[in-house]
């Protein structure tokens, strides 16, 4: 029997490794194997890009160990049909393809698109299973905005059915997932497996692996057993995660500038200079200025090698100091030169055929943005103009410095360049969609200076502004999703009764947020700008939810701020994370908007910096739905 059962089994992972190819991603072999060429075609009509006019495929590469290589395709197109072809690292035991236009991606509804490897009888290899789930608990989770462990879960039960002794590392992952969904019965099935590799945890091979088992030991109440996995951690990995984030923990928690930097000193000497060197470097530097000591921040950030890591610490400090409430900006410009002076030795060594520096090419373009902002404060518009369309022209730049470069670079442009080039490209912005009120501002900077004079600007403004609301509409009616909205019943501060089931008829807006969330704050003049403009109207609600609080007293915590702020909203408790973990939020704010019959047609995460455009895009989400 127990034959029949392993050959049956051989037999499923067969089918899978065959039917792993999906409705507009198509995978040439079919049973790819290991070192071997992998072509793909993906078929954008019928899809979330099918009116994409340029199309990205990443693979990453997974290998046995669970690390990934990030691998762009290079594509070719022919009347919405996208082929391409490479061949995966020697070690890769799976492929996860992220498939994306711009800010668009196809996610294959939330459930992404993986390959596994195969050997050469065509059944998977050891780990491509296991390793996928990993991937899908930790990167994807980014990728996919969502969050998947019932699936990573399937995953890894099939990895450990077909190869037994990789039971070590992926039960654990298995019992956490449960766990974590309040599955404790399904959780200790895998008891006795448990108890064994823990009595036994000398033989786990990683800090994460000791680290989760010490995790479900204090899940499951074996609090002796949770303690004594924790001192092994700090015992056989002394400079690794545990022990960097408990330093930066008692970091974060010194009250003396002097405390401080002796722990940083500390850690550098013992650890390096990693991103949470560069992290509390930053803050130092920020401490400094904070209390108006400028020269004082200047001179710490100056006795930091001008290297790797660093540069951040550089370019984030002459940031701070370029802000208006601080307005230092010559100390600000000495910093970015610096930088900016090691961009350009970075350029000579490339032209002589040296390797480029990506930390000095990335920060480089930064401190330029940087730069450019400070000049701009100094009525310097021609100066700035330049290093703020250099920073403009690299793509990460862009995203990291977000609304405030292409602002400045409106403002910049309005001022000092070409004024009908200016006038076109601030206009462009407005189209589509990317200003604030400042670029408004310009756009009549630029216009008046095309013209010569005001006549015909309010007439000019509203064509643009009609054009924008056109684009933002058809923008957002493209998002358009259709998904079944999780039911709940909830408490709200008010102790009323909220459910999903009662507010079937109206247009529902929810909103996940907590106290601590940055973006969730700043998201909420928008969405009250947003609420407000629905007053009066009974068939829209919002429900603002509050989640993930860090604090035992989750509802105080959450009164105190609404009543603090002086918000009219409707806010339930999630006090157990249940729902907002049902609707398989990975990341606050995040919001979804669902329509009169109870299905989600919107989801939002993030904050996109604007409070006219947060306000403007919900009101289009709002509008489109009750019309239907």
């Amino acid at each position: 029997m127990k034959k029949l059962l392993s050959s049956l089994w051989a037999l499923l992972l067969l089918i899978s490794a065959a039917q792993a190819q999906y409705e507009r991603l198509k995978i040439q072999p079919a049973q790819p194997k290991q070192g071997e060429p992998v072509s793909i075609t993906y078929t954008a009509a019928n899809g979330p890009l099918k009116s994409a006019s340029q199309l990205f495929i990443v693979a990453y590469a997974i290998t046995a160990d669970e690390s990934n290589e990030r691998i762009n395709v290079k594509l070719t197109e022919n009347n919405g049909i996208w082929q391409g072809t490479f061949t995966p690292p020697a070690n890769t035991v799976g492929i996860f393809w992220d498939i994306r236009a711009g800010e668009n991606a196809d996610t294959n509804d939330g459930k992404g698109y993986y390959t596994l490897l195969t050997d050469k009888n065509g059944a998977f290899l050891p780990h491509a299973q296991g390793s996928m789930g990993v991937f899908y608990e930790t990167t994807a989770v980014g990728l996919l905005r969502e969050r998947n462990n019932a699936f990573a879960n399937q995953l890894f039960e099939r990895e450990m059915q077909q190869f037994p002794a990789n039971k070590s590392p992926y039960v654990l992952h298995v019992m956490s997932n449960l766990l974590k969904g309040n599955k404790k019965e399904e959780a200790e099935k895998h008891m006795a497996t448990f108890e064994a590799l823990i009595r036994q945890s000398a033989n786990f091979n990683t800090e994460r692996e000791v680290t989760m088992a010490a995790q479900i030991a204090r899940m499951l109440g074996k609090k002796e057993e949770a303690d004594r996995l924790d001192a092994e951690v700090l015992q056989r990995f002394p400079t690794g995660q545990t022990v960097r984030e408990n330093m930066f923990t008692e970091f974060r928690q010194a009250a003396e500038i002097d405390k401080k930097r002796a722990i940083f000193s500390n850690y550098r000497n013992k650890i390096g200079m990693d991103e949470k060197y560069s992290n509390m470097a930053t803050m130092i530097a920020q401490e400094y200025f904070n209390n108006s000591q400028w020269q004082e921040g200047v001179q710490f950030v100056r006795s930091l090698p001008l290297e790797g890591q660093t540069l951040s610490v550089y370019v984030n400090a002459a940031s701070a100091l370029s802000q208006p409430k601080n307005a230092q900006y010559d100390l600000a410009l000495s910093l970015t030169q610096s930088v900016i002076d090691l961009f350009q030795a970075n350029l000579s060594n490339i032209a002589s055929g040296g390797k480029p520096d990506g930390n000095a090419m990335l920060w480089g373009l930064y401190a330029k943005g940087v730069a450019g902002g400070a000049l701009l404060q100094q009525g310097k518009a021609a100066e700035a103009l330049p290093l703020l369309e250099a920073a403009l022209s690299f793509a990460p730049v862009e995203r990291m410095m977000g609304s405030v470069l292409s602002e400045n670079h409106a403002q910049a442009l309005a001022k000092a360049g070409d004024p009908a080039k200016a006038l076109e490209t601030i206009a462009d912005m407005v189209r589509k969609n990317k200003s604030r009120e400042v670029v408004k501002e310009s756009l009549k900077i630029a216009y008046i200076r095309t013209k010569g004079s005001e006549t015909g600007w309010e007439e000019y403004l509203k064509g643009i502004e009609a054009e924008a609301k056109k684009n933002m509409v058809a923008e957002i009616a493209a998002k358009m999703i259709d998904e079944p909205a999780p039911g709940f019943t909830l408490t709200n501060l008010a102790g009323e009764t909220v459910s999903l089931e009662g507010l079937r008829g109206k247009v529902v807006v929810i909103d996940f947020w907590a106290t601590w969330c940055g973006p969730c704050i700043a998201s909420f003049p928008g969405m009250k700008k947003a609420q407000d403009s629905f007053k009066g109207r009974s068939d829209v609600q919002f429900l603002f939810i509050n989640s993930w609080e860090r604090v035992e007293d989750k509802k105080k915590q959450a009164g105190d701020f609404i009543a603090k702020k002086e918000y009219d909203f409707n806010v339930p408790m999630d006090e157990d994370n249940s729902v907002i973990g049902s609707y398989k939020v990975s990341g606050i704010p995040t919001k979804f908007v669902i329509d009169k019959q109870g299905r989600i047609r919107f989801k939002s995460i993030g904050y996109n910096g604007s409070t006219d455009l947060t306000a403007q895009e919900m009101q289009v989400m709002i509008d489109l739905l009750a019309e239907m």
